[in-house]
């Protein structure tokens, strides 16, 4: 069924409803406001054809109505597009926020970035009396095709340790920050595990 049609039946639709709240209406007065609203409603929906405004989606049939996903590579196809957060934040959660991705940035563990997969950041209160910086990753997790990586088994691991004098604890503090990155997946949420092979987080 084309748009034209479709607009054709919804216009008969809205005469029938017209007559239908004429007839229970005896005022004069009210139904003169009626049909000026009747009639500048069907003026405004000619201006839309003429001016070659194509319809919106509710006017357009269900079964005909295309959507295209804009999500990207290794992105999950359950959520179109990524979200955005506002939060309301104290004075001082704002200063706790800014210290801390400044420390970070100065410390070449974190830099300003334009992807639209960002993970919203906010502020718990410590029984101290101050501010723990918290990441919520719930809607970007949705979003993550997860890497289909074996979890390697811990015999195996004490095995390529066996011998070694240095070792490493990296991992134990904001080991999410160590994530190694190439330039062409900053802007994705996830990235295949061969290709993370560059510097940079």
């Amino acid at each position: 069924m084309t748009c034209e049609k479709i607009e054709e039946r919804r216009q008969k639709k809205l005469e029938a409803q017209l007559e239908a709240q004429l007839e229970r209406i005896s005022d004069e007065s009210s139904q003169i406001n009626l049909l000026a609203q009747f009639e500048t409603r069907r003026r405004k929906k000619e201006t839309q054809k003429d001016s070659g405004r194509p319809l919106t989606t509710t006017e357009q049939e269900p079964s005909k109505t295309r959507t295209t996903p804009s999500t990207r590579l290794h992105a999950s196809s359950k959520t179109s597009s990524p979200r955005r957060f506002r939060r309301k934040f104290l004075l001082s959660e704002v200063q706790t926020i800014d210290d801390f991705f400044e420390g970070r940035r100065k410390a070449d563990h974190v830099r300003e970035s334009i992807s639209p997969h960002s993970s919203p950041t906010f502020c718990v209160k410590k029984a101290t009396g101050g501010w723990r910086i918290a990441h919520t990753f719930n809607n970007l997790d949705d979003a993550t095709i997860p890497a289909q990586t074996p979890i390697p088994r811990k015999d195996m691991d004490l095995d390529a340790m066996s011998g070694s004098v240095i070792y490493s604890a990296i991992d134990l503090t904001n080991g999410f920050y160590q994530i190694l990155m190439r330039e062409t997946f900053l802007s994705r949420p996830s990235a295949p595990p061969a290709a993370c092979s560059g510097s940079g987080s």
